[in-house]
This record gives C-alpha cells, structure tokens and sequence, in this order.
C-alpha cells in the first residue's frame, strides 16, 4: 500500500463523512423521509469505519488487516464527488423533495 493510496483514501473518508454529516444535521426526523436520513447514517457510518480500517488491525488484533485498493478508492472518490456537486441543493436546508410534507 502506498502513502499516497493511503493518503487520498483517508481524505476521501472525511469529505464523506463530512458532507453525509452536515447533510443529516439538516434532516429532521418529523419532517425528513426515513430512508434519507438512514441513506446518511449509512455513508458517514461507511466513511468512518473505512477511515479507520487501514490502522484498526494495529490497534485491535482482532480486527482484519485493510489495505485500500485502487478500486475502493475510485467508489469512495465518485460518491464523494457527487456529495459536493450537490452540496448547493442543501444551502437552504433539507430539499423538497427529500420532506415528508410537500410546501
């Protein structure tokens, strides 16, 4: 594994993490549908389990040993990007479409 897989793998994770936290900061549970707020949890759940993967086996010997693949990194890259293209959607808050009752 190479410090720079290791590197923009761990990067990648916290844009993940980040833009899936934030967007669930603006759901709320009365007024946001439940599989978009589970749709979050899932990703920033995701995004921190994989974030701390390449080090757990060191920390807990249970833990398997995780070295990030190029592939992995490629998925993590695409659902981040997709993460910030439509950050603009959530400048205003939760997006219509993603509430229980319609304005």
């Amino acid at each position: 594994m190479t410090i720079v897989l290791l590197s923009v793998h761990t990067v990648l994770c916290a844009v993940l993490f980040g833009t899936a936290w934030c967007r669930l900061v603006k759901t709320t549970e009365r007024h946001t549908f439940p599989v978009i707020r589970m749709a979050f949890v899932l990703a920033a759940t995701a995004s921190l389990v994989l974030a701390i993967a390449p080090w757990a086996s060191g920390l807990w010997p249970w833990f398997p040993r995780y070295r990030p693949h190029a592939a992995t990194v490629l998925m993590l890259a695409s659902f981040a990007s997709v993460q910030l293209a439509t950050a603009r959607h959530w400048r205003a808050g939760t997006p219509s479409s993603f509430n229980r009752e319609q304005p």
